[in-house]
């Protein structure tokens, strides 16, 4: 617009002619200024975003050792604190090598004796790091308290490991499985292992080996991780009048209310808790 103003007269457009010049180098300090100033705060923003990163980089690294060791301190009542996430197998804690203690109710009364009993079993780092640490992080939020033995198959398996609340039970479904660990100690009778759909599908099903003849499950896949170390009495007492019939489906969508009223008789566990340190 103003190059049209220009031309209206000479005497204009020279005066016009004298002042572009200025105006126009003017202009050009102004943009270098402007073009100075964000590039400035911007490379002091940088220089902060890479101090504030190499910060929490020194942090993070000060902090690996502690994050890939699990530490379990025992407390009272036989309970223990939160696990870390990992675990080195090259480097397993001691102290995962510790006993869980199973409070069985509603044993099978057609075999005599009490409608109530403990197994114990003795925790095996060094046969399935893995398992291990997932099946202490289920215990460590009572997953498995009131859990009923919904398939005992004689001589072959009693499973176990669908939370009888199903918002619980679809929580830890969801959540991703493990990976699977070699297996490095034959599925004898009363070894325990996960059970699984599938290469690394471990979640929360377990069962223990109750047959002699078990050895077969090694070739597919299933690793062994505690053993049961008194009270495999009781796990022959499991009931188990009720073989494969009870649906696991509907034991995830429904839990305890389906099995209570349609297999009453099934043995649950009362409590399950890590035995404290002596």
């Amino acid at each position: 617009f103003k190059m049209a103003r220009i031309s209206r007269s000479n005497t204009t457009s020279r005066q016009r002619h004298l002042y572009l010049p200025s105006q126009f180098f003017l202009l050009i300090c102004f943009a270098f200024i402007f073009i100075f100033a964000i590039l400035s705060a911007w490379s002091a923003s940088h220089l902060q975003s890479v101090a504030l990163n190499e910060a929490l980089s020194d942090k993070k690294a000060a902090a690996k050792g502690k994050n890939d060791i699990i530490k379990l301190a025992p407390v009272e009542n036989g309970q223990f604190p939160q696990l870390r996430k990992k675990i080195k197998p090259a480097g397993i804690p001691s102290d995962l090598a510790r006993r869980v203690v199973f409070e069985v109710e509603n044993l099978d009364s057609n075999l005599g004796g009490s409608s109530a009993g403990r197994i114990v079993v003795q925790l095996h780092p060094e046969w399935s790091p893995l398992g291990v640490v997932r099946f202490v992080e289920l215990v460590n939020e009572d997953f498995y308290d009131n859990c009923r033995i919904f398939r005992v198959l004689q001589n072959f398996v009693a499973q176990f490991g669908i939370n009888g609340d199903p918002v619980k039970q679809k929580f830890w479904r969801n959540k991703k499985p493990i990976m699977d660990d070699p297996v490095v100690q034959s599925n004898r009778r009363g070894t325990l292992s996960f059970a699984t759909s599938g290469p690394n599908t471990r979640t929360t099903q377990v069962f223990i080996n109750t047959g002699n003849h078990n050895a077969f499950l090694d070739k597919e896949g299933f690793a062994p991780f505690a053993e049961v170390v008194s009270g495999m009495d009781i796990v022959d007492h499991l009931y188990s009048g009720y073989g494969e019939d009870p649906d696991q489906g509907s034991i995830q969508q429904s839990g305890n209310e389906y099995l209570n009223k349609a297999f009453p008789k099934l043995t649950y566990f009362k409590r399950v808790y890590v035995e404290a340190l002596t």
